[in-house]
Parts: C-alpha cells; sequence; structure tokens
C-alpha cells in the first residue's frame, strides 16, 4: 500500500484499524489517557473544604442560638437531623414555620 487511504475503504473502516501506519488501533486508549488526568485534577470530594467546614460551623451556631432562643434545648436535636448550609438551615425554618 502507498500509504494513502481510499475513501471508500474509509467508510467501511473509519478507524483505519487495518493500516499499518496507523498507531491508534484501540481510540479508547486516548480517553483513558485523558480521564486519568481529569481525576488526578479534581479534588478529593471525601474531605470538605475550609469554606464548607466554616459554614457549617456558624449555620451550626446560628442554630442552636435560634433553637434557644425558642425555649428548646439544641441537644434535643438529632445532629444529623441539624442543618449544616445556609440553604439547609432556611429550609429547616420553612418546614418548621409551614
Amino acid at each position: 500500500m502507498n500509504g494513502k487511504t481510499n475513501p471508500a475503504q474509509s467508510l467501511d473502516n473509519p478507524n483505519n484499524q487495518d493500516d499499518p501506519n496507523n498507531n491508534n488501533n484501540n481510540p479508547d486508549d486516548n480517553n483513558h489517557d485523558q480521564q486519568e488526568l481529569h481525576a488526578q485534577d479534581e479534588p478529593d470530594k471525601s474531605e470538605p473544604s475550609d469554606a464548607d467546614v466554616a459554614e457549617a460551623q456558624a449555620v451550626s451556631t446560628l442554630f442552636d442560638a435560634l433553637i434557644e432562643s425558642f425555649g428548646y434545648n439544641p441537644s434535643d436535636i438529632d445532629d444529623d437531623k441539624k442543618p449544616v448550609t445556609a440553604d439547609g438551615l432556611t429550609d429547616y425554618i420553612k418546614q418548621v414555620v409551614a
């Protein structure tokens, strides 16, 4: 073969798998390398960011103050039911008021 691809062959074999000049016999190889690079760039989602921790502490403090001002003991509420985000706090208040 002269290194040129027959257009009809390209339609039948779009990846040129039979072409000896084609070094990429598996098109998924490049995707795999790119996926590894992206995985390394992503932050570890198992650990909260400093901003998330600060928000949770502020929301928790405000929540406890609100609960105490309504005459309740904050320790009577399970920690998993306490909001840790501003959105969670507003949703909690909406449920209580409604």
